[in-house]
């Protein structure tokens, strides 16, 4: 009896810093893109995006991990990442993710990007298996999007060049 106390027990306490965890969203930043080959013929290019992850909660495992790259309504890169990602409790990891940018599908982006009033909108998708204290597993979908003002973006870099080439060595 005393041993189905502290289980009982035990599993509240579990079940209470889950319920805590959720509120404590890991977050994602992106820390480098390298583009490892080009694929001329299926017009397709092969990268991988490196991903730092910051989980201020309790530990987690993803696992299954598809996600998707829309740039102003055109898809131009998706992936999938076979193995499991080991998130540790309040801690920091970076993640290489696989990506195949569609090379046919800039075209139309940069369209896009041009009548859209050089703004360029992007959207993420990305659906994963999530299992926390290995408990149980549920299956996620999560999206994030955002605008980045290309013109601004295009002065910064001007203004970054006209520094190099005006400045003395």
């Amino acid at each position: 009896m005393r041993y189905k106390t502290i289980a009982a027990v035990a599993l509240l306490l579990l079940m209470t810093s889950a319920a805590a965890a959720q509120d404590k969203k890991p977050d994602a930043q992106l820390k480098r893109i390298a583009v490892n080959s080009i694929d001329w013929w299926n017009q397709t290019a092969d990268a991988v995006v490196t991903v730092e992850i910051t989980n201020p909660a309790i530990a987690m495992r993803v696992k299954d991990v598809g996600y998707h790259l829309r740039l102003n309504g055109a898809q131009v890169a998706e992936g999938k990442l076979d193995r499991e990602i080991h998130l540790a409790a309040a801690s920091t990891t970076d993640v290489d993710l696989p990506v195949t940018v569609n090379l046919r599908a800039l075209p139309a982006a940069v369209w896009n990007i041009i009548t859209g009033g050089l703004s360029l909108h992007y959207e993420v998708e990305a659906e994963y298996a999530l299992s926390v204290l290995g408990i149980n597993t549920e299956r996620m979908k999560t999206a994030f999007r955002g605008d980045v003002p290309v013109m601004k973006a295009l002065s910064s870099l001007s203004e970054k060049i006209k520094e190099k080439v005006v400045s003395k060595p």
